[in-house]
């Protein structure tokens, strides 16, 4: 940041004042031990002008200088600023006069100074790339500005009241061989240089609050994640550069051009230029506002030769004011966005002869394993210009789960045993068939290839409209990487689940509650599938139970 300790001609010579006032008074005291004084003082005395302004008389000059210097400090004072005097001050000797004049001491003469003086205060003019911004009190209040602008593009980061925001940052240099600037309680400290860049750089890199995860939420987490649309866990304000050269001078000015909010407003806002337009035939007023983003009152005061809206003619002229794209600090945002990924339990299957055909046995129940996804964004003047993986990090492994399943043949005169046979009739009516009846069966629940098959297969024409076949809340819909491709799992609440795999795409959302018969995805061919199809499970308590019990087709 450029900060000039520039010093005005004006406040050069207030010193050589001051000091030529304390040599003057010095040299008149000793000259007036080593002189007759009261004859001196019968012989002259001294006229006071200010501004040419005859404003009083003073037996000895060193009054007169002394008052004007008590006048300073006490402005000084007051105004807890350097100041510069601007009204012209000199004294006169004379010892022509017929009476005696009215002699004034110290203390009349500083409050008839006081009345007239015209006074400038010492201020800080704060400059973009060479480009005055404003004037501000003193260079502390313009980094102090500064800081609260460039905070203004961490501070929303997100709306989303469920991502975790960290903002907690300090003022650096990028320069490492300069001295670091701190931003504290009562802004940050000032610092001497010449040019410079400054950044905000977070200064808690890692996070001590963990993100606590319960099985519901981890159930429902995405096994693809898509870091341009799924919502991240938590954002981290890394870094924020200013990208310009900041810079300033001290000045010399009225107090009335001092304006610390207009600084800020300035430095938030995209700088405008008036340009002229002429009027072509078929313009008019609101046309003209309308084509350049502004109104028509807003073109009326800039435009105060516009007596009536509607007499414009061709050829007619007007000031337009127009703004530039981009605000006249430019920061660069480096986030760091954490998104959580599941990864799925595999499943391993083992055949089991002493179980009947159709018969399951959960042998350990798996774990989906959980990984944070690290990815960097950068946005300028607030605006995102891009993002990228930039680490990924196993939080715990996956566990898989092994289930047995039956491969005994039952006889004749043995019943075939189901996974479960608390099927009751009325069963029959609590879900309905995935595609509502289309398409066809191309493989039943049991044995398969030497595999067990744990779901109903439906045939169907790709994008046929796949419903939900009871009602419930969406736990997952995402693509699985386990074999089912894009996949759908719905609670229905009572302990059952059912699931739809290898669909084309997913309309249901995680925490949807959909009705029976409601419409949630499409017949596809994701994930290990030779055609176009749906994989129809229904699992009671965790365990799958054969469809056929449940639907009709």
């Amino acid at each position: 940041m450029l900060l000039l300790k520039e010093m005005n001609d004006k406040s050069i010579l207030k010193n050589f004042y001051k000091i030529l006032f304390q040599t003057i008074s010095i040299g008149l005291i000793l000259f007036g031990l080593n002189t007759n004084s009261e004859i001196y003082a019968q012989e002259s005395l001294y006229q006071i002008f200010f501004d040419d302004e005859l404003i009083g008389v003073v037996k000895n000059e060193v009054d007169a200088y002394a008052a004007y210097l008590r006048l300073e400090n006490e402005i000084e004072e007051s105004e807890g600023r350097s100041i510069q005097i601007q009204n012209k001050f000199d004294t006169k000797s004379f010892t022509d006069f017929d009476s005696d004049p009215h002699i004034m001491d110290i203390d009349n003469l500083v409050d008839i100074l006081n009345s007239k003086v015209d006074y400038l205060v010492e201020a800080y003019e704060l400059t973009i790339d060479g480009v005055v911004i404003g004037i501000v009190n003193n260079e502390f209040e313009a980094q102090t500005i500064i800081t609260q602008v460039a905070n203004n593009y961490i501070n929303v980061l997100s709306d989303d009241p469920d991502v975790q925001i960290i903002t907690e940052a300090a003022v650096s240099h990028v320069n490492a061989n300069r001295v670091p600037l701190v931003v504290g309680s009562s802004g940050i400290l000032a610092l001497n240089a010449t040019v410079d860049h400054f950044s905000l750089v977070n200064t808690k890199q890692d996070n001590e609050n963990s993100i606590l995860l319960t099985d519901e939420s981890i159930k429902s987490l995405s096994e693809d994640i898509d870091i341009y649309s799924d919502k991240p866990v938590e954002i981290v304000a890394e870094s924020l550069e200013i990208t310009q050269d900041i810079g300033g001078r001290i000045i010399y000015t009225s107090k009335e051009s001092i304006n610390s909010d207009e600084v800020r407003k300035n430095l938030l806002t995209p700088p405008s230029q008036n340009i002229s337009y002429t009027f072509v035939p078929g313009d008019n007023l609101w046309s003209v506002a309308l084509a350049y983003g502004t109104t028509m009152e807003h073109l009326i005061d800039l435009n105060p030769q516009i007596d009536d809206v509607n007499t414009m003619q061709p050829g007619d002229t007007v000031l337009i004011s127009k703004t530039h794209s981009e605000a006249a600090l430019s920061t660069q945002l480096i986030e760091k966005a954490t998104f959580i990924e599941k990864i799925p339990a595999e499943i391993e299957y083992i055949a089991n002869s002493s179980m009947y055909k159709g018969e399951e046995k959960i042998i350990q129940r798996g774990k989906d394993g959980i990984k944070e996804i690290y990815v960097e964004i950068i946005k300028v003047n607030g605006q995102e210009v891009g993002r990228s993986v930039i680490d990924e990090k196993i939080l715990y492994n996956e566990e898989k789960s092994i289930i047995e399943y039956g491969t005994k043949v039952a006889s004749s005169t043995q019943k075939y045993v189901e996974a479960d046979s608390s099927v009751s009739s009325s069963s029959k009516n609590m879900f309905m068939h995935p595609l509502n009846g289309a398409g066809w069966m191309s493989s039943a629940y049991g044995p398969r290839w030497g595999t067990f098959h744990g779901g109903i297969d439906f045939a169907a024409v790709a994008g046929t409209n796949i419903y939900a076949a009871a009602s419930g809340t969406v736990t997952y819909s995402a693509y699985n990487y386990g074999g089912y491709g894009y996949l759908v799992i719905i609670d229905h609440g009572n302990g059952y689940e059912t699931y739809y795999a290898h669909n084309s795409k997913n309309y249901a959302k995680v925490g949807d509650k959909v009705e029976k018969g409601q419409h949630i995805a499409e017949v596809g061919s994701t994930g290990d599938s030779t055609g176009n199809h749906i994989h129809f499970e229904i699992r009671k308590n965790g365990v799958r139970q054969d469809p056929a019990n449940y639907i009709s087709y």
